[in-house]
């Protein structure tokens, strides 16, 4: 599959995620509040772009109905989460939502790269999914852009 077909640009998204967790929580007495930050806004775009591009897109696909709901459902989690992750916040507070945090993303992404997105690719065509992709990128360089 080509590397800017969306679900290949999604799976880029949720390994950078993962390794900003990884290396926030690995300091637990002093959070990187600027790796917080990047992970905030990083969260907010990603679900804002499956929330507009991907998941009313594959709701139509009867087979990837329950799916796309749970992930929805995952979703409202993790901005819930993301709600609590405040710069004035003690450490601990930090580290415990990042804690959860991480385990949602974990968790979501292993439904959506290990169920969501194979069904995907077998249900759509490359071109759907390049084009997708293209959309995935213009929305994020105008989301950006504002920023």
């Amino acid at each position: 599959m080509a590397k800017n077909d969306m679900l290949s640009l999604l799976e880029q998204e949720h390994k950078e995620v993962s390794s900003l967790l990884k290396e926030i929580l690995a300091h637990p007495r002093k959070p990187d509040l600027e790796k917080i930050q990047q992970v905030k806004s990083s969260l907010e775009l990603h679900t804002k772009i499956e929330e507009k591009l991907l998941y009313p897109k594959a709701e139509k696909e009867k087979q990837a109905s329950e799916l796309i709901s749970d992930a929805y459902k995952e979703h409202q989690e993790v901005k819930d989460l993301l709600k609590e992750l405040k710069d004035d916040a003690e450490p601990d507070e930090l580290i415990k939502y990042c804690e959860q945090i991480q385990i949602g993303v974990e968790h979501h992404v292993k439904e959506e790269e290990g169920e969501l997105f194979p069904l995907l690719r077998k249900l759509w065509d490359k071109e759907t999914l390049q084009d997708l992709g293209e959309k995935m990128q213009e929305m994020k360089e105008k989301e950006l852009a504002r920023h």
